[in-house]
This record gives C-alpha cells, structure tokens and sequence, in this order.
C-alpha cells in the first residue's frame, strides 16, 4: 500500500495534534504554569522536546547552572543533595514528575543531582531561552495572571531586535560543517553559529 505526499503530511499532522494535547495536560497540572492562558500552554507543548534517557544518566548535577526544565513522563530518577539519597520520583504517562523549574524562573544553580534510577526514561524539556522567546519570562506572566490583560515581553536571543525571532549572526561568525547540495551555479552549505549551535 502506498500513501501519497497529503495523505502522509495528514498523518503527521494528527500525530502532532495528538502529542501537543497529551503535553497541554501535562502542562495544565503542574501548578507553576497555573498562570498560562490555554493558548501559552499549547505553544510551550507544541515546544517541548522529548528526551529518551537511560540508566545511570546524570540529568544534572547539584551546582550546575540551570538552563533548562523537564517533564519526567516515564522512569524513575533519584535526587540527590550533598551526595546523600533525598528522593526518588517515578513518573508515568499518567503521573508526570516535573523538576529543573528554577531554571525557568531565573537561572538558579541545581539544588540537587538528579540520576535515572530506572532502565530508560523519557523526558520532556524545554531550555530558558526557548521559554523566554516563545512566551516571555515566566515571573513577569505568573505577575500577569491567567486572567490578566497586560503583555508580557518576549525576550530575544542574543540581542534580536523587536519582532526578531533570532538576534544577529556575522558570517564571519559561522563555522561551516558542510555541503548540502549544488545545482545550477549554486551551492547550499549547512552553517553553524557558535552562539545557536546545533
């Protein structure tokens, strides 16, 4: 059986539809995102990326910079302050742990190590300059309230301008990590800024 270009763009876009609202609920039970209206939360779901981590993975340890925050969905991971056992949060698809939101809030170093006890674990994740770009900064919309009318700034990386979604690049600036493609007198090369790396 084969399935044409629209029908397959058809399946991923339900997929995606389906994923996003399983990440809204998620979302709408963890108590610091009480302040995201309906439509902030289905951007930061439609955001959010899944990371498959295995056992005895280091997710961060205490003292790290904070720069990211996760969703535990499946597995189980130890917390660990001072190297002594405090905790230990499993997650389900249905019982999702959360951890890391400092970070969101305004970059604290890592209370805690945080280790996967279990065989695999999966993650959701999203980094504080995703967040900030995307919705604005999380104090400033707990401030606002679900219900609030007042805009929240949106932050830029790396000094973008008003209505920027990205902040300057020079092209000196870009290391080039190959070639993608040539056609006719024209050539397509994937570049890498060491301030967006991929």
């Amino acid at each position: 059986m084969m399935i044409d270009r629209p029908q397959f763009k058809n399946i991923l876009a339900k997929a995606s539809d389906t994923m996003t609202k399983e990440y809204f609920k998620y979302l709408d039970n963890m108590e610091i995102f009480d302040a995201l209206k309906d439509e902030e939360k289905t951007l930061l779901a439609k955001a959010l990326l899944e990371k498959p981590l295995t056992e005895h993975e280091i997710i961060f340890e205490q003292g790290d910079k904070g720069d990211m925050f996760y969703i535990l969905v499946e597995g189980t991971v130890q917390v660990e302050k001072d190297k002594k056992k405090v905790a230990d949060l499993k997650a389900t698809s249905t019982q999702p742990q959360f951890f890391g939101e400092k970070a969101l809030l305004n970059n604290e170093p890592r209370a805690a190590t945080l280790k996967v006890t279990s065989k695999g674990a999966t993650a959701l994740c999203v980094d504080k300059v995703s967040f900030d770009m995307l919705l604005g900064p999380l104090d400033q919309l707990q401030k606002r309230g679900k219900d609030g009318t007042a805009t929240v700034q949106k932050v830029g990386a790396g000094g973008a301008a008003e209505g920027r979604k990205f902040g300057l690049i020079n092209r000196k600036d870009l290391k080039r990590l190959g070639l993608l493609g040539c056609g006719d007198r024209k050539s397509t090369r994937l570049n890498s800024s060491h301030q967006y790396d991929l």
